[in-house]
């Protein structure tokens, strides 16, 4: 059972956490597809202007093995979108995120709890439950918090967007 248990924290750590990430930035993505005309740039990992991975129309996605990611306009400005394109951009993210912890909630609590994904599906639920909040609290992210640092939340973003 010990080998079971470290096989499912290392798929949660190396797959699971990235691809949650992922799915939040790609939320950002999608919303931008559709409410403009820009290019967009989806980086899991640092951001840097190497080869991206893949592209999907519009969509250059930036994949390195990281805990970080980032969602970017090509040429627009964040300023020049609409209020209402600004904050439903910015909220994308965290409803990917919380919607993803809805869906994988649902089919857990129809699981067998003796299933040995039982544990891994609610460590899912529960690590992106935490994603939509704490994306969703308005602040500027502390330097120190890795590529994060010096930006500002979803959630501040939304607030900000509602103020003008």
């Amino acid at each position: 059972m010990a080998v079971i248990d470290f096989a499912l924290m290392l798929l949660f750590y190396l797959v699971i956490i990235p691809a949650s990430i992922l799915i939040h930035e790609l939320s950002h993505g999608a919303a931008a597809l559709i409410l403009t005309k820009d290019k967009i740039r989806i980086y899991l990992g640092p951001v840097n202007e190497g080869k991206a991975s893949f592209r999907i129309g519009r969509v250059l996605i930036f994949i390195k093995p990281a805990y970080t990611g980032r969602f970017v306009f090509n040429t627009l400005k964040w300023m020049d979108l609409s209020k209402f394109q600004r904050i439903v951009i910015a909220a994308a993210g965290p409803m990917g995120s919380i919607l993803l912890s809805c869906l994988l909630s649902t089919i857990w609590m129809n699981m067998d709890s003796a299933n040995v994904l039982h544990d891994l599906i609610a460590a899912v639920v529960i690590y992106n439950l935490l994603v939509f909040i704490a994306t969703m609290i308005p602040l500027k992210y502390p330097r120190w918090w890795m590529d994060y640092g010096g930006m500002y939340s979803d959630g501040y973003r939304i607030m900000q967007a509602m103020k003008k």
